[in-house]
C-alpha cells in the first residue's frame, strides 16, 4: 500500500541481530509475543472495513482526487515543474487505479485518526507521497534521482491542483 523508508539502526550489534537472529524472521512468532489485548490482529480487516465504509468522500473531494490522478499522468498539463528535469520526458506512467484506491484508503484512515467523518484534502496530502511515489514510472534517465524527483513532483502536483 505504501512505501515508507525505515532507517536501519547504526549500531552493529543491532544490525547483526536483524540479520542473524531468527526471531526477527518470523512475523507470526513476533506477534505471538505481544501481550494479550494489545493487538487484536485477527480483527483488523473487519475494523478496516468499517472505516472504509463510514468515512465519506464528497463529490468535490472525489473530483480533487481525480485531478491529482490525472496530474500524475500528465504533470505538464498542470504546469508542474521539477528542477533540472525535462518534464515532457519524465513520466512514462502515472498512478494506477489501484494506486489511487490505496491513496483513498489511507486518506480515510487519516481522517478517522483525526476524528473526521469525511476525507478532506489534508488527509490526501498526509499520505500522497507514501502511497503514490513508488507507483510512478519515470524515464530511465531519471531513475537514479527517483527519490528527490518524486518528492518535488508530488509536492508540485499538490500545489498545482486546486483543492476544494
Amino acid at each position: 500500500m505504501m512505501e515508507i523508508p525505515i532507517v536501519v539502526p547504526p549500531a552493529h550489534d543491532i544490525m547483526e541481530s536483524l540479520i542473524f537472529d531468527t526471531r526477527f524472521h518470523d512475523v507470526d512468532q513476533l506477534i505471538s509475543n505481544v501481550p494479550a489485548d494489545v493487538l487484536k490482529f485477527d480483527q483488523l480487516n473487519s475494523f478496516a472495513k468499517v472505516i472504509q465504509e463510514n468515512i465519506q468522500a464528497s463529490p468535490a473531494l472525489r473530483k480533487y482526487a481525480l485531478d491529482l490522478w490525472l496530474a500524475t499522468k500528465d504533470p505538464v498539463a498542470y504546469g508542474v515543474k521539477v528542477s533540472n528535469v525535462d518534464m515532457k520526458r519524465l513520466v512514462l506512467s502515472g498512478a494506477s487505479p489501484r494506486g489511487m484506491g490505496m491513496l483513498l484508503r489511507a486518506a480515510r484512515v487519516n481522517a478517522w485518526l483525526n476524528n473526521r467523518q469525511a476525507v478532506v484534502p489534508e488527509d490526501i496530502h498526509a499520505v500522497f507521497h507514501e502511497t503514490i511515489a513508488h507507483r510512478l514510472v519515470f524515464s530511465p534517465v531519471y531513475e537514479m534521482r527517483r527519490t528527490e524527483i518524486a518528492r518535488e513532483l508530488l509536492t508540485g502536483i499538490t500545489n498545482a491542483v486546486a483543492a476544494p
